[in-house]
Order: structure tokens, then C-alpha cells, then sequence
């Protein structure tokens, strides 16, 4: 098990955080812009196939619930790194990072990844995966706030007042983010370390996820932005959302 996932089970994933459980991930105006407009290419692409799609970075597993759907004809297979978020669905599970899924390559038609790519360091090494995993001419698309710096938080209780101090903290790696754990480690009053967020951008995703391998579709079709009467996690408002469609080519 990878040292990062053992921090954050130290820390993090043992309960809700931060009205985790309390917020919706996959509201009316998502499934619509954005699931509905999905499968609807997936089955286009493959009209003949039982579709098979990963749920990556799952959660809560509203997105997989939705390929579930009977009418939809679709298996999926949901993938995170929280046992307690795993623990609250049903389907097929796995856990796992998203930048080394434990699956055959050409074994998805599709790949669903919404909220989580903030945390991820290393974006090409994570569209390589999902380029590995994808059957030729599958497609993947992509939901992300933009995260203008990287950083993360440190709580700490102070011992008499029973209160909580924050700490924010400038990152810019994956062995940064560790390192920095380590040293908060040390506070006998530490509370929680928060998972890493890394700077994340549309253009700088598009040009990861070419050097993974991925084409970059017209995205326009999957313009979506979180209406003012459905609050999405990750958004402080609509102007700091993106979404990026993408497709493995059919040919090396």
C-alpha cells in the first residue's frame, strides 16, 4: 500500500469530511450536460457492445449509479481510495490509486472521473493509465474545478480551548506533500491532514492527457456549469469549473 494512501487513512478517510457525504456530486444539471451526453457517444461508438465503464474516483458512487440504470445497459466498476466511501455503495468495487489501476489493459469503453483530478501530481502518468485501460476509440471524460496554486490544509486542536487551528500549505509535488505530512506529523495535537491539491487547469489537463496517449475532443457538447439551485462539491461558483471530453485513438 502506497505511503500516500496510509496518510490519509490515518487522517482523512476514516469518516466524513468536510460534508463529504452531505453534498451532491452528481445532481440533475450534471447527469444531463454531462452523463447523459456521455453515454449517449459510448453507444454510438459501440453500438454492438455491452458497454463496460469506470467510475474513476467514485465517492459516493452517484455517477456509477447512473451507468447502473437499467435503461442504460451498462456495467461499471467503481474505483477510490476511501474504504469508508466504498463501503456505502454497491456494484462492483475496487480499491486503488487512479495513477495505477489494477486492471487489463483495453478493459473499459468508457471512464467517468469527476472531483478528483485536483489530487492527482502527476497527470500525464495518470492519463497514461487511463489510456492503457481504455479500448481503442473508448472515451473518457473529465470534470475538475480549477485549482489556480497547489497546497494543502493542517488542523490542529488547541489543548484548552478546544479549538481548531488551520494551517495552509504550499505544495508542488507528491514527495513535497509527503514530506510536509511527515513534519505535522509531530504535533501531538494534530487533528487532520488534508489530501493534496494540486494546480489544475483545462488547458494544462488537455496537454497531459496528449502526452497520455488521449485525444482531445470538442468539448462544447459538454459545456456544463453548476446551477445556482443545485450546489456541486468543489465549487465555490460556476466561473471555476471545466470539463474535457476525450477519446483513445483507433489506431497507434
Amino acid at each position: 500500500m502506497s505511503e500516500r494512501i496510509k496518510l490519509l487513512d490515518r487522517y482523512v478517510l476514516d469518516g466524513p469530511s468536510h460534508g463529504y457525504t452531505e453534498t451532491s456530486h452528481c445532481g440533475p444539471s450534471y447527469q444531463e450536460k454531462v452523463l447523459e451526453r456521455f453515454v449517449k457517444h459510448l453507444k454510438q461508438r459501440f453500438p454492438k457492445s455491452p458497454l463496460r465503464v469506470l467510475d474513476l474516483a467514485s465517492g459516493l458512487g452517484e455517477a456509477a449509479d447512473f451507468f447502473d440504470n437499467r435503461q442504460h445497459h451498462i456495467s461499471s466498476v467503481r474505483l477510490d481510495i476511501s474504504e469508508i466511501a466504498l463501503g456505502l455503495q454497491n456494484g462492483a468495487r475496487v480499491r486503488a490509486l487512479a495513477t495505477e489501476l489494477p486492471f487489463k489493459d483495453e478493459s473499459f469503453h468508457g471512464i467517468h472521473f469527476k472531483d478528483a483530478l485536483v489530487h492527482i501530481d502527476d497527470k500525464t502518468k495518470l492519463f497514461k493509465e487511463t489510456w492503457r485501460v481504455l479500448k481503442p476509440g473508448g472515451y473518457m471524460v473529465v470534470a475538475s474545478k480549477v485549482i489556480p496554486m497547489g497546497g494543502f490544509a493542517v488542523h490542529e486542536e488547541e489543548k484548552n480551548e478546544n479549538l481548531k487551528n488551520r494551517w495552509d500549505v504550499f505544495i508542488d509535488s507528491e514527495e513535497n506533500y509527503l514530506s510536509l505530512s511527515k513534519f505535522f506529523e509531530g504535533f501531538g495535537s494534530l487533528i487532520t491532514i488534508d489530501p493534496p491539491y494540486y494546480e489544475t487547469h483545462q488547458k494544462s489537463t488537455v496537454s497531459s492527457a496528449r502526452k497520455g496517449g488521449l485525444w482531445f475532443l470538442n468539448s462544447k457538447s459538454f459545456s456544463w456549469r453548476p446551477a445556482e439551485d443545485q450546489p456541486d462539491w468543489h465549487t465555490n461558483g460556476p466561473a471555476d469549473r471545466f470539463v474535457v471530453f476525450l477519446s483513445k485513438p483507433t489506431v497507434k
